[in-house]
């Protein structure tokens, strides 16, 4: 099982995950390059999130309708090695839900081609229990290896 959380980290990356209703005045506030790029807050889009001078100071996800509680396993599929924390997000996925959502996105059948990239890594919230996430990702992972698995090499 991979290791996708960090407990203590002095350089984490912000991650904002924003709803569809309030991207578009968020991005003005916090920045206009943002805002110029187009950024509406669909689901599942994810932007890196410049300073004044271009800078990266951040990850944006949009959330779309703001309502999925695994919304972060869209980030965590996609952004590279690294830790991150959690920065303006809403309060359903400041929790063991966003924590088994960012989880669940680092799924990858490895069983022929193993992986070789680090996954990223997040700095969990102190009320999460990390044993308890990583059990319940291990064993949605092992429903989703016997489904991806050939059925001749299920004997």
């Amino acid at each position: 099982m991979i290791a996708p959380f960090a407990r203590s980290a002095a350089h984490a990356v912000p991650l904002y995950a924003i709803p569809a209703a309030a991207a578009k005045a968020w991005a003005r506030r916090q920045a206009p390059l943002l805002a110029q790029s187009g950024f509406a807050g669909a689901a599942g889009d994810l932007r890196a999130l410049p300073d004044a001078r271009g800078r990266l100071k951040g990850w944006v996800l949009g959330l779309g309708a703001g309502d999925d509680a695994f919304a972060l396993a869209a980030a965590s599929e996609k952004l590279g090695p690294g830790t991150y924390r959690l920065g303006d997000v809403p309060p359903h996925l400041r929790g063991a839900d966003g924590a088994l959502g960012w989880a669940l996105g680092l799924y990858a059948f490895d069983r022929y081609k193993k992986s070789v990239r680090p996954p990223p890594r997040l700095l969990l919230p102190k009320s999460v229990d990390s044993a308890e996430i990583l059990r319940i990702a291990q064993h949605v992972f092992l429903a989703r290896d016997l489904i991806n698995m050939p059925a001749n090499a299920m004997g």
